[in-house]
């Protein structure tokens, strides 16, 4: 699931990053607009638990949740 989650961010990213170009500003900026929204302050695409965990516990995350599908 959480593979599913990051396509989706990363496929909304681009998407607005082009949306974003195309009002000739960089496209880098509908990145971060990408990650505010998405975020774990607006819809939790990525939760806060996630990002507050260190390297090897997300490590460790990521390896039980391929274990669970």
């Amino acid at each position: 699931m959480i593979i599913v989650k990051w396509l989706i961010a990363i496929v909304f990213a681009f998407f607005v990053g082009k949306l974003v170009s195309k009002l000739r500003l960089p496209s880098i900026l509908g990145w971060l607009i990408t990650g505010i929204v998405l975020g774990p302050y607006a819809f939790s695409l990525v939760t806060r638990e996630l990002m507050d965990a260190p390297p090897t516990a997300r490590l460790s995350m990521y390896l039980n949740v391929r274990r669970d599908l």
